[in-house]
């Protein structure tokens, strides 16, 4: 188990995680409050990170102390802030709409338009529709999911 010390101490298990909480919970308050750090610091301040492991025999230690400057966090800060953004974006909902879960809709729809009732058997291509739009907020669910094919797609747009 790693612990990392600022304030406080907390647990993490990737670089990811580390940077979140780095962001979340030390510098959100600072760059707050102080916004004069995006333009030009006025102090050269650090932030220093202690490691420790301790076997749970306790017979192999590990310690590593890390100095970060305020200036460096800001970039990693900025990281963190696009990673969110992506996470909430129209691209990353889309992206939750996998083969599996397109099978799944398409299996629950009896592999026929919901709209005109044609199957591939009658020559349509079919494709997994957002019955609300994910430009209006829709999510990928499969409540909010629904097999159209190509021509009722193309027709229908984002006008739900």
């Amino acid at each position: 188990m790693r612990r990392i010390k600022f304030v406080y101490t907390a647990d993490c298990t990737s670089l990811a995680q580390y940077k979140r909480i780095i962001m979340t919970d030390v510098l959100r308050e600072f760059v707050a409050e102080n916004l004069w750090v995006y333009e030009k610091p006025k102090a050269n301040m650090r932030i220093v990170c202690v490691k420790t492991y301790m076997s749970p025999g306790g017979k192999n230690k590990y310690r590593e102390k890390q100095v970060f400057k305020i200036c460096d966090t800001m970039g990693i800060y900025a990281m963190v802030l696009q990673e969110n953004e992506y996470k909430n974006s129209r691209q990353a909902e889309r992206a939750k709409v996998t083969n599996g879960v397109r099978y799944d809709v398409l299996r629950r729809d009896n592999f026929t338009c919901c709209i005109c009732g044609f199957s591939q058997g009658d020559g349509v291509r079919l494709h997994v529709d957002h019955i609300v739009p994910v430009a209006r907020g829709g999510k990928s669910e499969l409540e909010n999911l629904q097999t159209l094919c190509e021509r009722c797609n193309s027709g229908k747009g984002a006008k739900c």
